[in-house]
């Protein structure tokens, strides 16, 4: 718009006549003075700058040429902008913009009002007036607009207070200006009895405005006393108090930190955004920096990298007769004009002393009792379970612990287990799941006493700690429990049956600790579940061995699959019509140094119960697709087929699939000769996302084998939708027996066109009849044990199934 006005009307005007020109070198030091000697009022996030500047625009309008004076306008402030670095680049962009909009409608509105003559009259005052003040309107508009962008919209009655303000301001500068260009038209000599009037306006100004803000402090002193002596909670006097301390000293952020005696420092803070923080425990860096600064220099403003990471930072102290209570701070003068002054720091100063004599007199008692609260609620949050409000498994064994310590003390314990709890949750979803264990505990609290303790451990597992029990009163709870919990539990969505197997242990001031009796009970309710559902069990000695064993195996298991000292034999897979060996499978043995072995039979259930399998099954999968490399190099056994088993927690693993990928990179592998084999078991544990690994894997170009087909419960529809490549029949339909089931599985896999595999192979009687039937493949002891790796490192597996054949051989003569 300024452009405009300068291409069409300004640069087109010519210089007054009035005897006098005055160059406007002059003129835009003038503007230069008039921006340097401003005085800036605070309004909401921004400050408003009131100067002289409408004297040289009207000096310039009677003395200058247009186009001189419009670059007087521009370069004047323009160069005391530049040079301030606290204003940001653009809002320098829109006050140049705004001053060469004001110069360029001033003059406009001079030219097309300004008579002839040019004499300062009464026709001269109205166009000079109406120039100035036009250009005044048109200043505050671009204000309101730029703030309501900014910030927030700036109604009608804010807006006319602005420009109410602006306007008195600018009739005034313009009336005084007028008066001086007449004395310099009638004598220019006169021109220095206009500095008096001028410098006594301005400091009229200022005087006014530091009178109203003296007013306004003793104010906000007043209110913020009041208002802090009236509030009823401590965090409600932080938060008013910060509030009407960040409306007065214009600042963008204002924080209280207490100092507690002990425990850390307590923030609250409020931005022009609203309150932020009440109370909150703050261990961080800036806040001990901060305490350290009031207790060494007590009231300070700091700037730069003093600020602790603000522009500047007014801080004093809350200093009560006994100590230092905690400070205050406020961060960042609003509008990046003004600065935070020494008269602010002595205001802030002065409302540091008095909030903290309201805080110490009238409310430290309060905020002693409102720490004590939030301590016991942090307290009885780190011991309760938050879903059911139970005890967690932490205060649970410090009172079965208290229980046994006293001198004739004793801890009777039942453990309870819900049945069938993960299948909830899979078909009814969390929600559901989180409702019943909360409906679970109002039942199991209605079968106690209220001195008994019942606790949840996690999950679906929970415990009752009776109050001077016995066996017996322990088996009437657990029986009462089991009737109890015969009724359905009437949920929100479903109507659901559940029950809990319950195991039962006691222990004896002296013979016992709580992790004795909870392990004594956790294993007496592993027995329980493998009586019946809803069974309950008393711990007795005879079951300890075992479970003393699968803990200690359990931990050795951890320790091996650390060391990765597990290691991989392969088991040959043979095509039965040709004899002649088209793959292995990989499996895992731990041979413990200094003891017996331990069977897969008995540590791969150790591992699926602690989740070592997955690690596990990466190790077996990483060593087979080596070893299946090292074949490779031979060219008397390559194109084999490695099969590699996939337990269902691996089926689970949102790794699995780009394990496997980088697996195949790494050995250099065709993807189809990797075979992994999943149980029906694990297929029918979370269906659809069985279906959704195995086709990702598929895709992989990985061949899928069902293992222990037969076992379980696969339907038609579920065989038809998953990418099948091959069935592994159980071994036990490849008992002499099982013809039937031989042969139905092999006519199920002719019209599902995958291969059958069979497994178990023990006899010649069973080999030859699966061969008539048209079996694929096999595998078994009679053909082959599995054959350890290392072996296979010194000659090819050709040679080794060439040297067991002969054993055979050997054997059968």
């Amino acid at each position: 718009m300024a452009a405009i006005l300068f291409v069409l009307v300004v640069r087109h005007l010519e210089s007054p006549t009035g005897g006098i020109h005055v160059p406007w070198w002059a003129l835009a030091l003038a503007f230069a003075a008039a921006e340097v000697f401003v005085v800036h009022v605070n309004y909401r996030h921004s400050a408003l700058s009131l100067s002289l500047a409408e004297v040289p625009l009207v000096a310039g309008l009677f003395l200058a040429h247009p186009s001189e004076l419009m670059l007087a306008c521009i370069l004047g402030p323009g160069v005391v902008l530049l040079l301030d670095r606290r204003h940001i680049p653009m809002r320098t962009a829109f006050n140049l913009a705004q001053f060469a909009l004001v110069g360029g409608l001033s003059i406009t509105v001079f030219s097309l009002l300004m008579p002839a003559s040019a004499e300062v009259g009464p026709e001269a005052w109205v166009a000079t007036l109406a120039a100035t003040l036009t250009g005044t309107l048109a200043a505050g508009g671009l204000i309101a607009v730029g703030m309501s962008l900014a910030e927030e919209p700036v109604d009608g009655p804010q807006l006319r207070q602005m420009l109410g303000a602006d306007g008195l301001v600018t009739i005034a500068n313009t009336c005084l200006a007028l008066a001086g260009v007449a004395v310099l038209l009638a004598d220019p000599r006169s021109a220095w009895l206009l500095l008096g009037p001028a410098i006594v306006m301005f400091l009229a100004y200022r005087a006014y405005v530091q009178e109203r803000s003296r007013h306004r402090s003793l104010e906000f002193l007043y209110d913020v006393t009041r208002t802090v002596h009236r509030a009823p909670t401590v965090p409600a006097a932080l938060t008013e108090l910060l509030t009407k301390a960040r409306e007065a000293f214009h600042a963008e952020s204002a924080e209280v930190y207490l100092f507690p005696a002990d425990g850390p420092p307590l923030r609250t803070t409020v931005t022009f955004e609203g309150v932020i923080a009440v109370m909150e425990p703050d261990e961080s860096d800036v806040a001990g920096a901060l305490r350290r600064t009031v207790v060494e220099d007590g009231s300070v403003l700091l700037r730069g990298d003093a600020a602790h990471g603000r522009r500047e930072l007014l801080l004093a102290p809350l200093a009560g007769e006994h100590g230092l209570l905690g400070a205050i701070a406020l961060a960042d003068r609003e509008g990046r004009v003004t600065e935070f002054t020494r008269h602010d720091l002595t205001l802030l100063e002065t409302l540091a002393n008095h909030t903290a004599v309201s805080l110490e007199h009238d409310r430290l008692e309060q905020a002693v009792w409102e720490l004590t609260e939030d301590r016991a609620r942090l307290e009885h949050r780190a011991h309760h379970d938050p879903l059911t409000g139970l005890a967690n498994r932490e205060l649970f064994a410090e009172q079965v612990e208290a229980a046994i310590a006293r001198p004739d003390g004793r801890a009777v314990v039942l453990l309870l287990d819900l049945d069938d709890f993960k299948h909830v949750n899979d078909r009814f979803g969390h929600e559901i799941g989180d409702e019943l264990l909360v409906a679970f505990t109002r039942r199991l609290r209605s079968c106690l006493r209220t001195t008994d303790l019942p606790a949840r451990l996690g999950g679906d597992e929970f415990a009752v700690l009776l109050d001077r029990g016995d066996h017996e009163r322990a088996t009437r709870i657990a029986e009462r429990i089991q009737v109890a919990f015969k009724e359905p539990f009437k949920l929100s969505t479903a109507t659901l049956r559940v029950g809990a197997s319950t195991g039962i242990a006691l222990g004896e001031h002296g013979e016992a600790t709580a992790a004795d009796v909870l392990r004594n009970a956790d294993v007496a309710m592993y027995a329980a579940k493998e009586q019946e559902k809803g069974h309950f069990e008393v711990f007795d000695d005879r079951q300890a061995a075992p479970l003393q064993r699968r803990h200690t195996l359990t931990g050795e298991l951890e320790r091996a699959v650390e060391q990765r000292s597990l290691e991989v034999s392969y088991q040959p897979i043979f095509e039965l019509a040709t004899g002649r060996v088209v793959g292995a499978e990989a499996l895992a043995r731990w041979h413990r140094p200094n003891a017996e072995d331990v069977g897969p039979a008995e540590f791969i259930p150790l591992a699926e119960r602690s989740g070592l399998i997955v690690p596990i099954g990466e190790l077996v999968q990483a060593r087979a697709c080596t070893q299946l490399q090292r074949w490779e190099r031979s060219a008397e056994t390559s194109g084999l087929l490695m099969h590699v088993n996939l337990s269902p927690a691996e089926l689970r693993d949102p790794d699995l699939v780009p394990r496997v990928a980088a697996g195949i990179e790494d050995a250099g592998l065709d993807p189809s000769q990797l075979v992994l084999e999943v149980t029906e078991s694990a297929l029918l544990e979370d269906a659809r996302l069985a279906e959704t690994q195995l086709e990702r894997l598929s895709a992989l170009g990985v061949r899928i084998a069902i293992d222990d087909f037969g076992t379980g419960y696969s339907s038609l529809h579920t065989l038809q939708r998953l990418p099948i490549d091959m069935l592994k029949m159980a071994k036990s339909f490849v008992d002499d027996d099982g013809l039937a089931f031989q042969t139905t599985i092999l006519q199920l896999a002719r019209a599902l066109d995958v291969t059958v595999v069979a497994e178990g192979i023990e006899s010649e009687a069973q080999l030859e009849r699966l061969r008539e039937l048209g079996c694929d493949m096999g595998q078994g002891f009679h053909l082959s044990p599995p054959v350890s790796g290392v072996a296979l490192l010194d000659q090819p597996l050709s040679q080794i199934l060439a040297g067991r054949e002969g054993e055979r051989d050997l054997e059968a003569a």
